[in-house]
């Protein structure tokens, strides 16, 4: 995901940096000021170049590999600006394999206080967790204790909330689906329920087996579609019908004549990878300050305090000179 650090709150910045550094001084002067700063993409920011390899054919673990070792791994696709890029220099009908993927094993808990991790109890049904479709995201327990996964709007159930000042499990019988249920448990208890041990999993069970229901949705959830290198997935190109884990093994996508299909990632295809390339806005700042700038020695300071009060503010990447 992209964080913006804009010229107009640098400049904001740069102007309180200078007003407390330069307070004591007294000849009244003007300056320019180059500022040369790169975007931020967590500390950075950056924009893709992509490449495509098609020396060999690669299954997806191997391209991955691949671009890690001689790129910035595979590609990520973040809108229809990308994808105009990468069309000018693709042919139509060649594949390749792209970044995206199904976090199939990134299931977790809705409540955070749990530190979201699954944990070592996982009671699945026989032949479960299956992604049929390739869009069941969240889980629901039944009435034996057993985990199944569903697709996260498509089906309504009651479902399992904890409440932290009764310390335990709360089951509503309105039926929902899983994220409403989750808005629910979080506005009316604390969240949907977690199950971490047997002891947990037989006082759900038997909650459900009193009210006389089937299943319910508790916190099971996971990822569904995600870029390897955590980039937004906001923006999609999927093929028609796409994507539906046909055979349940599809965890994988490649792009062809700018669509995305999901497929086993055992096959062979080229692949797209993406060169990380710093993006730079230059700017030049006109202020006024009680200095006399052109000694040497006041130059040099305040360049200094400039570039470690920027520093402070997480922007590292920056070169200030005087003009």
């Amino acid at each position: 995901m992209l964080h913006h650090s804009g010229p107009a709150e640098v400049k904001q910045l740069i102007c309180e940096i200078m007003e407390h550094a330069l307070w004591k001084l007294l000849f009244f002067g003007a300056f320019f000021l180059r500022v040369d700063i790169s975007h931020q993409i967590d500390s950075i920011l950056f924009l893709r170049e992509y490449v495509i390899v098609s020396d060999i054919g690669r299954t997806w673990e191997d391209a991955e590999a691949h671009c890690n070792q001689m790129y910035d791994g595979l590609a990520s696709i973040s809108g229809p600006e990308d994808m105009k890029e990468i069309s000018s220099s693709l042919p139509l009908t060649t594949r390749v394999w792209i970044g995206l993927y199904d976090a199939l094993d990134s299931w977790k808990w809705s409540d955070l206080r749990t530190s979201g991790n699954l944990g070592n109890y996982r009671p699945w049904q026989t032949g479960l967790p299956d992604n049929v479709g390739g869009v069941e995201c969240c889980g629901a327990i039944s009435k034996d204790g057993y985990w199944r996964d569903y697709t996260c709007t498509g089906l309504l159930l009651p479902f399992l909330c904890f409440n932290a000042q009764q310390d335990g499990y709360v089951l509503e019988l309105q039926p929902r689906s899983w994220l409403d249920a989750q808005s629910f448990c979080r506005l009316r208890h604390a969240d949907l329920a977690t199950v971490t041990s047997l002891t947990q999993g037989d006082e759900a069970k038997a909650l459900l087996q009193r009210a006389g229901v089937e299943q319910a949705w508790f916190g099971l959830h996971r990822d569904s579609w995600v870029w390897t290198d955590g980039s937004d997935t906001s923006y999609t190109s999927w093929l028609a019908g796409q994507p539906n884990n046909a055979g349940g093994s599809q965890s994988c996508v490649y792009m062809e004549a700018e669509k995305w299909n999901d497929f086993p990632c055992s096959y062979q295809y080229y692949v797209l990878c993406q060169k990380l390339l710093p993006k730079r806005k230059k700017f030049v700042l006109k202020l006024q300050i009680s200095s006399d700038v052109n000694l040497p020695a006041v130059r040099g300071s305040l360049l200094q305090q400039l570039l470690s009060r920027l520093a402070d503010s997480g922007l590292t990447d920056v070169r200030v000179s005087w003009r």
